[in-house]
């Protein structure tokens, strides 16, 4: 596990955001379903929360378990942001989403 530096935190706010904006704009097409998008919207909450908490304490294993913890849908989703965090060994490797 490496420390993390401000780079990092850059980086991952910006994949966290820019896949945030993906993931909002995938919704387009479904419209019609509100419950559909209130399940979106609560995703989209919960990791912006993450990533806020985040910015305040920098405790990036908790932003992993936070993104881990979500819907195969949402966590596929982010998967960039894991692997990320786990190609620049910012938490231990026990945590990581692939072994």
């Amino acid at each position: 596990m490496r420390n993390l530096s401000q780079a990092h935190i850059i980086a991952i706010n910006q994949l966290l955001l820019k896949t945030t904006a993906t993931y909002i704009g995938g919704w387009r097409y479904e419209s019609d379903c509100a419950d559909r998008l209130k399940m979106y919207a609560e995703d989209v909450k919960h990791n912006i929360t993450a990533l806020v908490a985040f910015n305040q304490d920098h405790n990036v294993l908790k932003l992993h378990d936070s993104i881990m913890l979500q819907d195969t849908l949402v966590r596929e989703t982010y998967f960039n942001v894991l692997q990320y965090i786990e190609a620049h060994n910012l938490i231990p490797r026990r945590y990581f989403s692939v072994m």
